[in-house]
């Protein structure tokens, strides 16, 4: 199955545009949804399309763990080393891992949610 990955705001927009340009199926959620949209509002978004929401925010897993199971939200959310670099080093993160991590969704049966080691290897849970 091929997924459409949408990156959440705390992602740079270049970064998503240069994935798009490499091929990667993805959009920034504020193509979608105004700057500022609460989780709460975009995860009922983000599930209904049927994406897979790439997030920064770890808290969301526990915070919002029942519109997520409720809206059969797809997720992955990214390392604190990515989260807490400059935005250079999460560039060249994404550039250097984004296939591991776009192999590892594919190749995870049912894939709902999971977690991004530091080597873009995908964690299930």
């Amino acid at each position: 199955m091929d997924y459409h990955y949408c990156f959440d705001e705390n992602f740079s927009t270049n970064i998503v545009r240069v994935l798009q340009h490499l091929g990667v199926s993805c959009c920034h959620i504020t193509d979608h949804l105004a700057a500022g949209t609460q989780d709460a509002d975009l995860l009922p978004v983000v599930g209904a399309r049927g994406w897979i929401l790439v997030s920064t925010d770890a808290r969301m897993i526990k915070v919002h763990a029942a519109i997520l199971k409720t809206h059969n939200v797809k997720a992955i959310w990214m390392p604190n080393t990515y989260v807490n670099a400059d935005l250079w080093t999460q560039a060249v993160w994404i550039f250097k891992h984004w296939r591991t991590v776009q192999e590892g969704v594919q190749g995870t049966k049912n894939f709902q949610r999971a977690k991004i080691t530091d080597n873009g290897n995908v964690k299930p849970f």
